[in-house]
């Protein structure tokens, strides 16, 4: 049976992006030192990434901080630490960089911690550790048939692929909705990379490519919406009272403290012989329709431990208990984007192309609400490797 609410996307998206505390003068609780960024990474990426560090409210004296990566050794390095937040400020930021020292073989997690020895003022406490994705850097090369593919896709439409295969910088732009009017939210950008290839489908006459890894530069936000509306969701989705909930986070042991792995990927991104891309596709809403959509894979360790469950007869799926699962596809991008079905406003029509400075751009809806609320818009860009 579906939950009464769910919460809507942007506003996790929104969350996902950090805690940012007004200062009140009249605070008297415990100072918190709080993490936020983008928690998604490639272990062969150069760009640095950026994490934010917020106090509840600002100290009255300046407040120096280290901090340090719990995770397999020698994958990441920290920039900018200790570092020290000025009297009268709340904020201050580092970096995570990747030492790109090729030595993920799948997906990993990593933590940043408040360094094991710091000594912090009365009244100051670290929150929380900071989790961050990386996924492992491209092991693969074009081989001389995908070679000979791109230079003939080439020569047929002056569009050269390799400059859109490998590590490539997107910056996202998040078009949400009010959950209580319905209207648009301002625009948030994000940014990130993509690893990009070309698919194993490719002809001359029609090449694919294949998103492998954060795909339109979303992973990170879908994660977070999918924690929202479920282990994080504890008025509706992780109540206590919703027994089959309830039952499977105890069978998988998945709750908002569980350590998971979550990744996505895109497959058929497809040009043809006039240039022009193609990328929606078919997946299912939560009724088991078939719907039109920009069909995301999933990956997410929650939902791998499920279908064992299943598989050993530990668990076992009920129509009643619908909700009741950690499938992503069941909560994520869940309804037909085809047409404006809710026709509130938001909606836009899905489309692709490449701009005169060589931008590749993703323009398409998700929808993962209820049906209270509207689409949430999303324009991908992709700069071109030169």
């Amino acid at each position: 049976m579906k939950t009464k609410s769910i919460i809507c996307a942007l506003a996790a998206m929104l969350v996902a992006l950090g805690c940012n505390k007004t200062q009140n003068p009249a605070y008297e609780g415990t100072n918190y030192i709080y993490l936020s960024g983008n928690s998604t990474m490639n272990e062969a990426q150069t760009e640095a990434l950026a994490i934010d560090v917020t106090l509840t409210t600002a100290p009255s004296a300046d407040l120096t901080l280290d901090f340090e990566i719990e995770g397999i050794e020698g994958v990441l390095s920290l920039q900018g630490t200790p570092l020290t937040i000025k009297a009268g400020e709340k904020t201050a930021q580092f970096s995570v960089v990747s030492n790109k020292a090729g030595i993920l073989k799948e997906t990993s997690v990593f933590k940043i911690q408040l360094a094991a020895d710091s000594k912090l003022p009365e009244g100051v406490s670290f929150k929380e550790a900071f989790t961050i994705t990386v996924e492992p850097g491209s092991t693969s090369s074009l081989t001389e048939e995908q070679k000979a593919i791109i230079a003939a896709y080439k020569e047929k439409t002056g569009i050269d692929l390799n400059k859109y295969i490998g590590l490539l910088n997107v910056s996202s732009v998040i078009t949400g909705t009010d959950q209580d009017s319905g209207e648009p939210l301002a625009p948030v950008t994000v940014t990130g990379v993509t690893e990009i290839t070309l698919g194993e489908s490719s002809t001359a006459d029609a090449p694919v490519l294949k998103m492998v890894s954060n795909p339109m530069g979303v992973q990170d936000k879908m994660y977070s919406v999918l924690r929202a509306v479920t282990v994080e969701d504890t008025e509706y989705w992780a109540n206590e009272e919703i027994q089959y909930n309830q039952a499977l986070m105890k069978t998988i042991s998945w709750n908002a403290d569980s350590e998971e792995t979550f990744s996505m990927s895109l497959d058929n991104i497809s040009f043809d012989s006039e240039g022009a891309i193609s990328f929606l596709g078919t997946g299912y809403n939560q009724y088991g329709d078939e719907i039109t959509i920009v069909p995301f894979s999933y990956s997410f360790s929650a939902y791998d431990r499920e279908l064992a469950a299943i598989e050993n007869h530990t668990w076992e799926p009920t129509e009643e208990g619908a909700d009741a699962t950690a499938n992503p596809a069941y909560h994520l991008n869940n309804e037909d984007i085809s047409d404006d079905f809710l026709e509130v406003g938001n909606w836009k029509e899905s489309s692709a192309g490449i701009s005169e400075d060589g931008t590749l751009v993703f323009r398409f809806c998700v929808y993962m609400c209820n049906m209270d609320y509207d689409y949430t818009r999303i324009e991908a860009s992709y700069s071109p490797i030169n």
